[in-house]
């Protein structure tokens, strides 16, 4: 579903862009230190640690190599760190493909209904390639091959987080997330709701916001 929109949706990311983002204080400091040479690797690494990064998560190594690499510009850079803050307040379980079970119920959908901007909603609800679900173990997982495809067709796409499933406790409803990070330090979030019943799982919304701008909300429908 994702891969020919993908293509379209970086015109919008040029507009993006241009938005006013201003990146945590604290790291704008350790970062000209760094790149001055007053502060060694080590000691950088070891004030990002207390600035609540793990220093040893590949998605941070990553960036860092791009901006030590100077691939990535110190906003961007910047940007992608606040954004690594704020999603390690809010830890999540990695879900990726789990292994093959007896006990599984695979489902396909598409786009039934969409809301929000008009060239993505188009896109959605003319695009035949379903999303694939699988449920496991009480979980429903994303098949992940969708993301991994689009990191690897578009190079300004870094990586993605690990997809979570979240379900509260005592409760049918859930929600899958998966994120796409962008060289340019903005996210991709994509949001995935369903319920639980009688060991059987229902898709029924998908949601789309890059960094805190809502793009779309659209309804699934079983393919």
């Amino acid at each position: 579903m994702f891969k020919f929109f993908m293509k379209k949706f970086l015109i919008l990311f040029a507009i993006l862009f241009n938005q006013s983002m201003f990146a945590n204080e604290n790291i704008s400091k350790l970062n000209s230190l760094y790149l001055n040479g007053v502060l060694d690797k080590e000691s950088y690494f070891d004030s990002i640690n207390n600035l609540g990064i793990d220093t040893t998560n590949e998605i941070f190594l990553n960036l860092f190599t791009l901006f030590s690499d100077r691939v990535l510009d110190i906003e961007s850079y910047e940007r992608s760190v606040v954004n690594l803050i704020n999603l390690s307040e809010n830890k999540v379980n990695d879900t990726s493909t789990p292994k093959e079970s007896k006990n599984k119920n695979s489902k396909s959908y598409l786009v039934e209904s969409c809301k929000g901007d008009s060239a993505i909603c188009k896109q959605f609800i003319n695009d035949k390639e379903p999303l694939n679900f699988k449920y496991e173990n009480g979980e429903v997982y994303l098949d992940s091959r969708v993301l991994d495809d689009l990191v690897k067709s578009e190079p300004s796409f870094t990586s993605y987080l690990p997809i979570s499933f979240n379900k509260k406790a005592n409760e049918n409803n859930f929600v899958i997330t998966a994120t796409i990070l962008h060289i340019q330090g903005v996210m991709i979030n994509f949001s995935l709701k369903g319920y639980l019943e009688d060991n059987d799982f229902y898709m029924t919304k998908l949601g789309m916001r890059v960094n805190s701008q809502e793009l779309v909300d659209a309804t699934l429908k079983e393919k």
